[in-house]
C-alpha cells in the first residue's frame, strides 16, 4: 500500500521539517531548490508494502493546491528528496510509466533546468532490497569407514 498526503498547511516551523525525508519516503516539491511557499506544495510518498515497490501510475490524479495554483501534481515536480532506504524513484514522462524515464537515488535532486523539471507524470517507488543473510556454513558429512578384517 502506498501512502501519499499532501502536507497540510497551518503550521509554524522553527526548523525545515522536509530538509531530509524519513529512510522510506520521497518528498516531491513544486519550485527548484525544493523550496516551498507553504507546506500544500510537498507531495510526500511512502513505500509500506512487502513487494517494497509502490506506484503512481497517473500523478494527474493527485491533487494540488498551492500559491501558485490549483490542478494536479502532473508535470509539477521540480525538486525530489529521496530517502536512505530507497533503491531509486522512477520519473516517467506520460501516465501509466511511459515516455522519457529518469531514476533518482536516495539523496536531494533539483531537476529545475533539465528535461525533467514539470515533466514528469508517472512514478515507481523501488525500496532498497532487505539484505540477505549469510548463508551457514555446513560441514560436509563425513564419510563412515569401516575397518576391514584382515
Amino acid at each position: 500500500m502506498l501512502l501519499f498526503s499532501v502536507i497540510s498547511a497551518g503550521t509554524a516551523y522553527s526548523a525545515d521539517p522536509f530538509r531530509s525525508p524519513s529512510p522510506e519516503q520521497a518528498l516531491f516539491f513544486a519550485h527548484p531548490g525544493c523550496l516551498y511557499d507553504n507546506p500544500q506544495e510537498i507531495l510526500s510518498l511512502k513505500v509500506t508494502s512487502k513487494n517494497r515497490t509502490e506506484e503512481v501510475k497517473d500523478l494527474g490524479k493527485l491533487p494540488y493546491h498551492g500559491t501558485d495554483g490549483s490542478g494536479n501534481w502532473s508535470k509539477r515536480i521540480s525538486c525530489i528528496r529521496v530517502g536512505k532506504n530507497i533503491h531509486k524513484v522512477e520519473a516517467y514522462s506520460k501516465p501509466d510509466f511511459k515516455g522519457d524515464k529518469h531514476e533518482y537515488g536516495p539523496g536531494n535532486h533539483d531537476i529545475s533546468g533539465s528535461w525533467e523539471d514539470d515533466r514528469i507524470s508517472s512514478l515507481k517507488i523501488i525500496m532498497v532490497k532487505d539484505k540477505e543473510k549469510p548463508a551457514e556454513k555446513k560441514e560436509p558429512a563425513k564419510k563412515k569407514t569401516t575397518k576391514k578384517k584382515k
